[in-house]
């Protein structure tokens, strides 16, 4: 009978903060197992609905699966709040 090995591999997330007319922080997540995943911002703990995009969940080619959720605010907003 053959052996069946899990090997786990961590998503890789990494922020970016778009300079544009419309200030953008994104948040990709790549290395994802499912493609059931649900991502969402928190300003000071809270969930944050409004200027919020959430990208498709995308296969990577390999069997796993990306995904981007963008946060737009104004750079004050991003500065005086944690996120």
């Amino acid at each position: 009978m053959p052996s069946t090995r899990l090997i786990r591999v961590l998503p890789i997330m990494t922020l970016h903060l778009k300079r544009s007319f419309s200030p953008a922080v994104l948040c990709h997540v790549t290395g994802l197992s499912t493609s059931t995943l649900e991502m969402s911002w928190e300003r000071n703990e809270k969930e944050v609905d409004d200027y919020v995009m959430i990208g498709e969940t995308l296969p990577s080619g390999d069997g796993r699966f990306q995904k981007t959720i963008y946060l737009f605010a104004e750079f004050e907003d991003l500065i005086k709040n944690e996120y």
